[in-house]
């Protein structure tokens, strides 16, 4: 299994993705942040002290100059260092970062998918970026991946926000005739009427 550090424009989309998301509705990024300290610390240490992850994530934001985004990017990016760091330890260029990680800006981009519901393209990039992150043991204990579960919460609200009525499909589901074998019944139907000459 091969590692390398994801680009800094595919870090900054998923931490695009999450501060504007975590943003919507009744939710504020700065408490899904909480939320994804709280749950990191839970699974680290088995403790359930949500006054901790508050602390921890003001601490945090203060450290990013308030910035939520700026927040989520920088720990996107420190666990996939880790990552690459536990898969090739001792090779320092393997993740290295350039002035492009440290010089982002939330990308516009992004905040166009979400609009245009193409919000699609941001689960291949997640999928990949979790690929690329879960070579460090402490992994599934970090608020890094935290953060990957709740975008992919926001990725499932979007899909089912766009399903329309297919959202209420249950258990108790039948599938359509499929309208494919429908068609060609219907040419071959056609065919077969047709008067031999």
């Amino acid at each position: 299994m091969s590692c390398f550090l994801s680009s800094a424009d595919a870090i900054n989309a998923l931490a695009t993705y999450w501060d504007t998301m975590a943003n919507r509705g009744h939710r504020s990024a700065r408490q899904t942040l909480e939320r994804a300290m709280f749950r990191a610390e839970r699974a680290e240490s088995g403790r359930d002290d949500y006054a901790a992850a508050v602390d921890s994530a003001s601490l945090y934001l203060r450290s990013e100059s308030g910035s939520t985004w700026s927040a989520a990017f920088s720990l996107l990016l420190a666990a996939n260092v880790r990552s690459v760091e536990a898969r090739y330890p001792g090779d320092s260029e393997m993740s290295e970062t350039g002035p492009e990680y440290h010089d982002a800006s939330p990308l516009q981009i992004v905040k166009y998918w979400i609009q245009t519901n193409q919000t699609g393209k941001i689960v291949g990039i997640l999928n990949s970026f979790e690929y690329q992150s879960d070579n460090c043991p402490d992994w599934r204990e970090s608020t890094a991946f935290q953060l990957c579960e709740q975008i992919r919460g926001f990725l499932l609200n979007d899909m089912l926000e766009s399903a329309g009525d297919d959202v209420n499909l249950s258990a108790s589901f039948e599938a359509p005739e499929d309208p494919r074998e429908t068609a060609m019944n219907a040419v071959i139907s056609r065919a077969n009427a047709r008067a031999i000459a």
